[in-house]
């Protein structure tokens, strides 16, 4: 059975972007987790490619985060469940669910892989919150064997499960609702959780007028031959696609080491989740360069532009994370973060760091305010520099739409 389409995942959006108003990044999220949930365990990167000698899937965690209405999380992740529901070798998990009655559902589903898609992601974790966080935990490293001890039937064995997520949720959930073990532990820094703020464009009606049932048939049409083509591929790639990947060639081995060498250290410098995402980094972006070239390519060949892609979008889900912590008031500095922000852009490069330090110096410690400028720096939010022939350190606004960004979060 041969592919139809050249490219999945570009395919997958002309099919639902032209009807939707959900931020481009929020689809192609959506469209790699329907691919990371196709692949199952059935392509890897093998264990000689990667220091700590371990095998890698692609599964994706991945949470769509905006608040009520915004982003229409949930057309979007019902297009996902049209497609993915098509799989036969896939089985979509209950969407609302305990741990015990994930794992039964994974025990006797095809393959021990399941896919969870969940529009509503409180209802999905409502009944078992925190033994479910373990287990999706547990279950997101792709063990070769689950054992869990059950009270009624013993010790459970899964052989070689696989789990994918997909769901939404909205910044005040994940404040009041998400335990601050997960938020801060484990559990988010397996997550690709996509922050948005507004819909792509506002769209209440298609191009084609209810008048016109020539083009309203011809929308019809075209709608059923997407879906047809997506369904037949993503098909093709869950039955007939298994193997290893490997680097197209030796220059995107030495761009992966380069990337990793200079991006590694940063988490020395940093706290709290931010610093836990920033230890899975590298497993996200190979997990994404797999899934890019699988959305191609039957050859498993991760090419230079498959990497460069997978970097470029994790370091986006990376660079909103600070918004969307200070958004849900989970970090103590966010307030002073706002502050200093919108100081640093009233004075047109003119702030100097040692007016910082002043105009603070009764609200934070000395500690607190290097790291709320480190913190702004990393956002990309602001940029430190300094004159020539001085020591004094001077900041101005890095970005203007990642400082409007910024401070409308934390508003």
């Amino acid at each position: 059975m041969a592919r139809r389409l050249t490219d999945w995942l570009e395919e997958f959006l002309k099919f639902v972007e032209p009807e939707s108003e959900t931020p481009t990044q929020m689809l192609r999220w959506t469209g790699l987790s329907i691919l990371g949930a196709a692949s199952q365990r059935n392509i890897s990167m093998p264990p000689w490619m990667l220091a700590g000698n371990y095998r890698l899937y692609p599964n994706l965690y991945v949470i769509l985060v905006a608040e009520p209405g915004v982003a229409r999380k949930s057309t979007t992740l019902a297009k996902a469940e049209a497609v993915a529901s098509a799989i036969d070798a896939l089985t979509l998990a209950a969407t609302s669910s305990s741990d015990a009655s994930l794992l039964v559902q994974l025990e006797t589903a095809k393959n021990q892989a399941v896919y969870v898609i969940a529009s509503e992601f409180s209802s999905f974790m409502r009944v078992s919150r925190d033994d479910m966080y373990g287990a999706l935990v547990d279950l997101f490293d792709n063990r070769t064997e689950y054992v869990h001890a059950t009270i009624g039937r013993g010790t459970q064995v899964i052989e070689s499960p696989s789990v994918n997520l997909l769901a939404a949720t909205t910044p005040n959930w994940v404040a009041s609702e998400m335990p601050r073990h997960a938020r801060e532990g484990g559990f988010t820094s397996r997550c690709l959780m996509v922050y948005e703020q507004k819909p792509r464009e506002f769209k209440i009606l298609t191009k084609e007028t209810e008048k016109d049932l020539s083009k309203i048939n011809a929308l019809k049409r075209r709608n059923e031959r997407y879906m047809e083509n997506l369904v037949h591929d993503i098909g093709h790639i869950a039955n007939n696609v298994s193997g290893e990947f490997s680097f197209e060639d030796e220059e995107v081995r030495q761009a992966v080491i380069s990337w990793y060498e200079a991006y590694a250290p940063q988490m020395l410098q940093v706290g709290g989740p931010t610093k836990n995402f920033l230890a899975r980094k590298h497993i996200h972006v190979f997990k994404v360069a797999m899934l890019l070239s699988l959305s191609s390519s039957d050859d498993l060949v991760i090419s230079l532009r498959d990497f460069n892609e997978a970097r470029e979008m994790v370091d986006r889900v990376e660079k909103r994370l600070p918004y969307l912590l200070s958004a849900i008031g989970n970090n103590p500095l966010s307030g002073s973060m706002r502050q200093i922000a919108s100081l640093i852009a009233k004075s047109n490069g003119t702030l100097r760091e040692s007016d910082i330090f002043a105009r603070f110096y009764g609200q934070l410690k000395a500690s607190e305010i290097d790291e709320a400028l480190m913190g702004l720096r990393r956002a990309q939010v602001v940029e430190q520099k300094a004159k020539p022939n001085s020591t004094e350190r001077f900041y101005k606004a890095a970005d203007d739409t990642n400082l409007q960004l910024f401070l409308d979060s934390s508003e």
